[in-house]
């Protein structure tokens, strides 16, 4: 007998919505747990396969520009065919995916089947659409905070658990302890997941656009993620692609100007489509929408911001002392958990209070909370003081990004929802790709010499860690600001028929 729950709109099935929500944070949570582990597993995965530290540094970079790519795609398709069938479809991608990574015989295989795993980036956007869709509006914003945590959670589990496992057993036993639990959570959500009620069967898919969105977004990722090792464009390695002698610190000019090739083909195509009264891959009058171009761009400030700081703060863990803390992978690894036990507690206090403050205000306090962790970041504070300031860090980001989705769900026709989500993953994913290459650059810029054992060294200053936490305090106000010009979803509005709301 199905568990009925009142709400100001009706009834929802009470136990329908919590195993749902318990599916879908699980799948959340494995999928960051299995990102989170690999990243300590970098160095033992270079020696395995004999390339160096940059090289294998692709299977992180490749990831997002698989995800990018193919996000806002399958988006458009759970529009189209039912965001629950897309979502099965993406879980068991993964699961190959996942499963050839972790046997990979080779270099090439290795990056081939991180490109693809980076499907796995879609599964947050299409499974807050599906929660919009099944649950009463006051739920929803509890559910993504819910989501949040869980997200955060999983990096507090899998960095800790992901180096001593590669350590120990090898880099392979880290996809081998999460893939078993990932194959349960697949057949639990394929079985029990109910398919969304708004579809468009009519519509046709638009190939053509998906190609050349999926195109633009994964050269422009692969851009930012390698031009700080492949090396910037110049007027000079330009001028080499027109000559025939191409190498590969020429392939990002390569690559920009491929971008700035393709990109007007795809928006006449789009417009061409939206003129005709067809459906477009990506509809830019969803770019019209206050809230959710806002929304976007808050989205890939704020992980700019959070993937500067990440980064930088690796760098001086390992840096030896005095540069840094000269601490292992190990012991870095574990350092990052108190943000991640951050982000359970921010999620926490978003599904309490999400309701009684509104999105709005919620996010601005995550924006000041943030911004006043990466400041005392800044200071250059001692070990201690840092596991502080990184649980302020981890609360304020929790409660910006959680909320993101909140402004776009709400904020557009249902029937569009796959596709709005999908580009607010995208919009993130670009801003954690732009974060990586800024940091490295300012930290190649701004060095000191210090004496390591009587040697002297050559490595990034104490001015350029502060520097670099002031950048990222500095973005996360940015996005503070922005958030002040947007709409309330929450509060202003009490739910209604999603057919009478737009």
């Amino acid at each position: 007998m199905e568990q009925k729950k009142s709400y100001s709109g009706g009834q929802y099935d009470k136990s329908y919505a919590t195993k749902v929500t318990i599916i879908l944070g699980s799948l959340m949570l494995l999928t960051g747990y299995i990102e989170a582990m690999l990243t300590p597993s970098l160095l033992s995965m270079a020696k395995d396969f004999t390339v160096t530290y940059s090289q294998i540094a692709l299977v992180l970079s490749l990831y997002v520009v698989g995800g990018v790519a193919l996000t806002p795609v399958f988006g458009k398709l759970g529009d189209i065919y039912g965001k629950k069938r897309m979502l099965s479809v993406v879980l068991v991608i993964y699961l190959i995916a996942a499963i050839s990574t972790s046997i990979s015989a080779n270099y090439e295989v290795l990056l081939l089947s991180r490109t693809i795993q980076g499907i796995g980036l879609a599964i947050f956007p299409l499974g807050s659409a599906l929660a919009r869709e099944e649950f009463p509006r006051e739920i929803i914003p509890k559910v993504q905070a819910i989501f949040g945590s869980l997200f955060g959670a999983s990096f507090a589990i899998g960095l800790p658990i992901g180096s001593y496992v590669s350590n120990s057993l090898g880099w392979r036993y880290t996809y081998y302890t999460a893939i078993p639990f990932l194959i349960v959570a697949i057949i639990f959500a394929i079985l029990i997941i109910k398919e969304s009620r708004y579809k468009r069967r009519n519509v046709k898919v638009d190939y053509a656009g998906a190609v050349l969105l999926a195109a633009v977004l994964a050269i422009f990722v692969l851009f930012v993620s390698e031009g700080s090792s492949w090396g910037w464009p110049s007027l000079g390695s330009i001028m080499k692609l027109f000559s025939g002698s191409i190498s590969l610190s020429d392939l990002t000019s390569l690559l920009i100007i491929l971008d700035f090739v393709l990109l007007p083909p795809l928006i006449l195509h789009e417009r061409h489509l939206l003129r005709n009264q067809k459906e477009p891959i990506f509809n830019f009058r969803l770019l019209t929408n206050r809230n959710v171009v806002l929304a976007y761009v808050v989205g890939l400030i704020s992980e700019f911001a959070l993937f500067l700081a990440t980064i930088t703060l690796t760098y001086r863990l390992e840096y030896p002392v005095p540069a840094g803390f000269g601490k292992d992978i190990f012991v870095s690894g574990i350092t990052l958990t108190p943000f991640a036990i951050g982000s359970i507690l921010g999620g926490v206090i978003a599904s309490i209070l999400i309701n009684k403050t509104g999105a709005k205000p919620m996010t601005i306090a995550g924006t000041i909370m943030a911004a006043s962790g990466f400041l005392l970041e800044a200071t250059i504070p001692g070990y201690t003081l840092l596991w502080v300031y990184s649980i302020v860090c981890g609360v304020g980001v929790t409660m910006i990004l959680g909320n993101l989705f909140n402004f776009v769900i709400f904020s557009v026709d249902p029937r569009e929802m796959g596709m709005a989500t999908g580009m607010q993953g995208t919009f993130n994913n670009i801003g954690s790709s732009i974060g990586s290459p800024v940091a490295a650059a300012i930290l190649t810029t701004f060095t000191a010499t210090y004496f390591i054992e009587s040697f002297p060294l050559k490595l990034a200053s104490h001015a350029a860690f502060s520097l670099v936490f002031v950048l990222a305090a500095i973005a996360l106000v940015i996005s503070g600001m922005l958030v002040l010009l947007t709409k309330e979803v929450l509060t202003t509005r009490k739910w209604k028929d999603v057919k009478n709301e737009h």
